[in-house]
């Protein structure tokens, strides 16, 4: 990127923004909190968003901001899943929300540069869930589909049960049934498989 880079920071608390604008902000980079993000990237020049996914919302904006901008996606949660689902959605690099000032910088300058900084888990996850195997996709219920998509955006058993309409057991019991369908034995194995075969999307 050509002059000073442009960079936003947006987090639901004024005393996290304020640190990563400070721990970020230099003579190249110009780092603001603005208040109207997509006004922000909207404008003209290459733009660097550092986003914190904390809530549905914030998803919603990555996949808008994406198109825009270059996004740094903070994870509240250390799951390769997350991470996974986040550069998927258009994310450039992920990072977690305690990370240090270092790892921040880090992330900013390969943005910048045209990298990505991504855990090395996360990588394997990606390379691995690419090749979900030579055999047949499993079939399954677009109910379950369903399931598989709200748990993938954070919905608790107890709550996808009220929704479905059966009992926290009952749903435990129709879940491990899907887990069989896909040749697993967990929830976030589940996921993984989910979203190799692109089930889960956007709408995750």
């Amino acid at each position: 990127m050509e002059g000073r880079a442009h960079v936003a920071v947006v987090d639901p608390l004024p005393l996290y923004r304020r640190g990563v604008v400070e721990a970020l902000a230099s003579n190249e980079v110009l780092v603001e909190a603005p208040d109207d993000i997509g006004a922000w990237a909207a404008r003209s020049g290459d733009r660097v968003v550092v986003l914190t996914l904390a809530a549905q919302a914030d998803w919603v904006l990555l996949e808008r901001l994406s198109g825009l901008a270059t996004v740094i996606a903070v994870l509240d949660e250390d799951s390769d899943l997350t991470a996974i689902r986040a550069l998927r959605l258009g994310a450039g690099s992920v990072v977690s929300r305690g990370a240090s000032t270092a790892v921040m910088r880090r992330a900013l300058d390969a943005v910048l540069a045209g990298d990505a900084v991504v855990p090395r888990s996360v990588v394997r996850e990606l390379v691995s869930s690419s090749r979900p195997g030579g055999g047949e996709v499993p079939r399954l219920l677009e109910e379950e589909v369903r399931w598989l998509r709200l748990l993938a955006s954070g919905t608790t058993i107890a709550s996808l049960a009220a929704t479905a309409g059966y009992s926290e057991r009952a749903m435990y019991r129709l879940l491990n049934s899907v887990y069989d369908k896909l040749g697993v034995t967990r929830r976030t194995e589940a996921l993984i498989k989910a979203n190799a075969y692109g089930w889960l999307g956007p709408q995750a």
